[in-house]
């Protein structure tokens, strides 16, 4: 039985948005050249709240919150 206390959150993204923000990143292991491949691997989760990468994080969280009933 699934614990209804576990709630996956799926952050997605369009490649290119994501390509983007990777070319930015300095210093990280994981570089724009691993891209294509984690996208040809992705297996999108059915149970979870997917939340659109182009929001901010602000609006990320608000909606986590929300979508979680985690307000106080």
């Amino acid at each position: 039985m699934p614990d209804k206390n576990i709630v996956f959150i799926y952050l997605k993204g369009e490649k290119e948005t994501l390509r983007k923000r990777l070319m930015n990143r300095k210093g990280h292991y994981a570089g724009a050249s691993l891209l294509e491949s984690q996208f040809q691997l992705l297996e999108e989760p059915q149970n979870a709240l997917i939340l659109n990468i182009a929001s901010s994080p602000e609006e990320l969280v608000e909606k986590i919150i929300k979508k979680c009933n985690l307000e106080n």
